[in-house]
């Protein structure tokens, strides 16, 4: 699979900045409005209608896309952990969605640890003992997504 046929799809306030200049990139900043951090209905509702929203955008712009690369616009600037999920989803060739996990290191502990951060979207991983567990298979994933188009 070469990069051409993966768009990656950014929903942010802003224009983000494009760090991978080997992957299509569309940032759609239409229609955002301030939401609340909270894990209500009416949250998840916005947030699925601009994901859709940008998805087809990118399609205008990009109608070779296969792949969609869905990058929330915290994990944008880190194009190192970006690449790496692209080049695993190519290594497995399967048809298959893939999302990384979150991980956080937790420094209020001795010695400081990598605990699982995103148990709202992916409760499943909530058990796994550390970042450097492998593949998983769970319900659902977010921030950063790899899917068929």
């Amino acid at each position: 699979m070469e990069f051409g046929k993966i768009t990656a799809v950014c929903i942010s306030s802003r224009q983000e900045p494009r760090y991978l200049p080997s992957i299509p990139f569309y940032c759609h900043t239409d229609s955002y409005k301030p939401v609340s951090k909270g894990k209500d209905r009416d949250r998840v509702e916005y947030l699925a209608k601009r994901r859709y929203d940008a998805a087809i955008q990118a399609l205008k712009i990009f109608p070779q896309t296969e792949y969609f690369l869905g990058v929330d616009s915290y994990y944008v600037r880190q194009p190192t952990a970006i690449r790496r999920i692209v080049e695993e989803f190519q290594e497995k060739n399967e048809e298959i969605i893939l999302g990384a996990s979150t991980w956080r290191i937790h420094d209020r502990t001795v010695p400081r640890r990598a605990v699982f951060w995103d148990t709202w979207t992916t409760p499943e991983a909530s058990s796994a003992l550390s970042s450097k567990t492998s593949w998983m298979k769970v319900k659902a994933v977010g921030g950063l997504i790899i899917c068929p188009r």
